[in-house]
């Protein structure tokens, strides 16, 4: 049996991921963005990393889960500084979780958590 923190490829994190959120929020289907509002955040970023392009899709507007405390922001609400793209934020507004902009085209780049 192997490490559940052990992926072989960067997406089997998304798998295990999504399976576990659906489970404890029992959530049977999808409750994601349009595939529309994903491509003009894609086409106005430049692009969107495909593991927050594919929870967009699937989990994005589960608000239980996305907005309850923290808030995942929708595709076209997404903050966009000269280095970073916003996508998280906490509640208070005191810490943001962001990609650099460099790194959009990656699978599954790093987060950068800026308080």
């Amino acid at each position: 049996m192997r490490d559940f923190y052990l992926f072989e490829k960067t997406f089997d994190q998304f798998i295990f991921w999504n399976h576990l959120i659906r489970k404890l929020f029992n959530i049977k289907q999808d409750n994601g963005f349009s595939e529309n509002e994903i491509q003009k955040a894609c086409e106005k970023h430049g692009n969107l990393p495909l593991v927050l392009q594919e929870y967009y899709r699937q989990l994005g507007n589960y608000k239980l889960v996305n907005r309850a405390q923290n808030i995942l922001s929708h595709p076209d609400e997404l903050i966009d500084t000269k280095e970073y793209l916003i996508f998280y934020k906490e509640n208070q507004y005191v810490v943001q979780w962001a990609i650099k902009k460099s790194d959009l085209n990656k699978e599954n780049p790093a987060d950068v958590i800026k308080s």
